[in-house]
């Protein structure tokens, strides 16, 4: 049996991935409404063994809660777009997300995504 803190950050990195490379809107849109239950920071290491790794665990579902509020704010990161080759026209298009924004809104994403890196690197591994 593995232990708590194992178990969760595996749920962490496979969530994770389907923020990033999912094709399917209604999955991600699902994440997203349920981030605080699912990223909640009050991870509880029930071992003395396991402690030592709360921080990392916590902080990761930190990022991810944010990441998902980047995405309810920006669109970012933006769904792939073909179930067959997912990253189709993915360089084309990406950097038009933010072209197509209005200034205000481009300014209101920056905050967004810096906050997001910033939880991002306090993670501890």
């Amino acid at each position: 049996m593995e232990v708590d803190w194992v178990v969760t950050f595996k749920v962490y990195t496979c969530l994770h991935h389907i923020l990033r490379e999912s094709v399917s809107e209604s999955c991600t849109e699902l994440i997203v409404a349920k981030r605080r239950k699912l990223f909640s920071s009050r991870f509880i290491a029930p071992r003395p063994s396991a402690a030592k790794f709360a921080p990392m665990v916590v902080t990761y579902g930190q990022y991810l809660n944010r990441l998902c509020e980047s995405k309810l704010d920006i669109q970012y990161p933006p769904l792939k777009n073909n179930l067959n080759n997912p990253y189709a026209n993915y360089e084309k298009e990406f950097p038009h997300l933010f072209l197509k924004q209005s200034t205000e809104k481009l300014f209101e994403s920056i905050p967004s995504l810096a906050t997001t890196l910033e939880v991002l690197l306090r993670v501890k591994f």
